[in-house]
Order: C-alpha cells, then sequence, then structure tokens
C-alpha cells in the first residue's frame, strides 16, 4: 500500500483495503465495497473545466434534452412511487442541472427549488423551465422541505459525511432523503473493470448499496430503502472505453465524457434500453444494478 492508503474505511472502519488501477489510482474497502479515488488529482481540476464548462454542458444536454426529459420523468415517477403524499410536499433538487427533474417533478409536489453552482446553467433551466433555483446553499432556509433529491451530485464530494450532514439540515423533521449515484458494485462493474464509465477522475467517492446504506444510517436515517436501477449507458460506455484502449484520465466522464461521444452513446442506448429491460430487472432483484437509488427518512424530533 502506498503511503496514502488509509488503516480504515472511512464509511465503514473496515480495515481490510484494497488498491488498485493504474493512471487514476482507487482504493476499495473489501467490507462494504466503497472505493475511493486517491491520485490523478492533480488532472482533476482541469479535466472537470472541460467537462463541466457551462457552455459545452449546455451544449450537451440540450442537443440530447428528449433522453434527459425522459430520464427525469422516470425519476420522478419513482418518486411518486416512494414517498406518499407529495402533492403536498415541497422538495428541493440539489445539483438540479437544467432543470429537467425540477419540471417534470414539480406536476406532483406542492412548492419545488432547485440548487446548482454555475451561472450558465442555472440562467438556462430559468429560461428553459420556468423554475426556480439558487446557486448557494447559504440561501436555503433550514428544515423547510419535505424532500431534498440529489442525484449523481455525492459521487463528487470530498466528505460524503458531511454532504449527508448539510443537506440533512434542509430536511423537516419526518422527511424524506433520495439520493442516486454510481453502483461500484454493480455486475456490469465486476464484469467490465476499468472500463466502467463510473469510475471516473470526477467521481472522488463511489458507492455500493451497503456503503450508502451505512452512510445514511450514521447520519440518523431512518426507514432506509436501497434498491438499483440498470441503464444501457453503462455496458455500452463500457464497451466504448474497452475499444478506446481502457480508462485514461482525459476527462471521460460516466455522463458522456466529449461531447461527440457521449451523444453517440446516448443515441445507442435510447434503442437499447428497451431490450436491455428483461437484464436490467434482474440486476434490480440482485441489487446489482449500474445505479444506486435510496429514498431515507429524517427522524422526527418529536418522536423520542
Amino acid at each position: 500500500m502506498t503511503q496514502d492508503t488509509p488503516s480504515r474505511c472511512s464509511i465503514c472502519n473496515g480495515t481490510d483495503i484494497q488498491e488498485y488501477g493504474d493512471e487514476w489510482k482507487l482504493q476499495r474497502c473489501k467490507r462494504c465495497g466503497h472505493t475511493k479515488g486517491i491520485s490523478g488529482l492533480e488532472k482533476l481540476q482541469a479535466a472537470e473545466e472541460n467537462f463541466f464548462g457551462d457552455d459545452q454542458y449546455i451544449l450537451f444536454r440540450s442537443k440530447n434534452k428528449s433522453y434527459f426529459e425522459s430520464l427525469a420523468a422516470k425519476r420522478a415517477a419513482d418518486l411518486r412511487n416512494h414517498i406518499s403524499g407529495l402533492q403536498d410536499k415541497s422538495l428541493l433538487d440539489i445539483g438540479c442541472s437544467l432543470g429537467e427533474f425540477l419540471n417534470a417533478v414539480s406536476k406532483d409536489c406542492r412548492s419545488v427549488k432547485g440548487q446548482d453552482t454555475a451561472a450558465g446553467v442555472i440562467e438556462y433551466a430559468k429560461g428553459a423551465y420556468d423554475v426556480e433555483i439558487h446557486d448557494a446553499l447559504t440561501e436555503i432556509v433550514p428544515e423547510q422541505f419535505d424532500v431534498v433529491t440529489a442525484f449523481h451530485v455525492i459521487e463528487h464530494v470530498d466528505d460524503p459525511h458531511n454532504f449527508i450532514e448539510h443537506i440533512k439540515g434542509f430536511i423537516k423533521p419526518g422527511g424524506w432523503i433520495n439520493i442516486r449515484t454510481p453502483n461500484v458494485g454493480s455486475l456490469s462493474g465486476r464484469l467490465s473493470g476499468k472500463n466502467w464509465p463510473g469510475i471516473s477522475i470526477e467521481h472522488t467517492h463511489l458507492f455500493t448499496p451497503k456503503s450508502l446504506e451505512t452512510l445514511l444510517q450514521k447520519s440518523g436515517f431512518t426507514q432506509i430503502k436501497v434498491l438499483t436501477k440498470s441503464h444501457a449507458r453503462f455496458p455500452v460506455g463500457a464497451l466504448q472505453r474497452y475499444l478506446k484502449g481502457g480508462n485514461k484520465i482525459d476527462g471521460d466522464s460516466g455522463a458522456g465524457g466529449n461531447r461527440n461521444s457521449g451523444s453517440t452513446r446516448l443515441k445507442i442506448m435510447s434503442i437499447l434500453d428497451l431490450p436491455y429491460a428483461p437484464i436490467a430487472l434482474l440486476e434490480g432483484w440482485m441489487r446489482a444494478g449500474d445505479e444506486v437509488v435510496v429514498f431515507a427518512k429524517k427522524t422526527d424530533a418529536s418522536v423520542s
């Protein structure tokens, strides 16, 4: 192990830590499966600026608007299926991007708000969907929301514990959190190894169903329901990486990497999602899908 290898997993305190990877070094806890990126960080900032630059990001998402709106509608349906009485609830979406999910779920909730940090993205979302979005969480009143969602955000943060504790503060007692993040313990992840699209220099922490559940338990959440979802985009992305010669530190993100390859992948995925559905159902039953989806309840302070 390198001098950077921790003696314990930051999620479950497990002591059996495995290090692997080439350019992008990773550490995996054998107890809960949680995986952390530990090197290649000197190239991370440049890659993130390349991928998340407002103009390029907006161009990519707007060119594939119908795909992302369809994805948002499915996520809104999942929320309706797992949290009752949404019509009376307020919702905050952290890392709301171009607002597709806010627009979709606004039909179900009493009120919705979003938060993102990219000025161009916020401006586009407000114009496209007429939604309320803040650029800083400090602008948002604590314990104001019945539901807080954070889709594909937690893998980017430096400290998942602090992130969960921070956003927990925006949830009313008895309210809900809904998180989505890549599942590093997925079937396709195990089969495709370093070519799995979830492994990216933009992803500092990669979760398994077990490690994300453990994190939420430590933060005091109850009624935790963990499931996984599968999409054709992960095996398609893995094949694309394999054909390119493996996972290199080039800013190739699981969300699409460079805009040309990302748009091509989305078109292929749209075609393959239907025939892939039986495999997705099997992977979901095995909790081995490529996306971890968690619903959890904040303890009601009035209940002792």
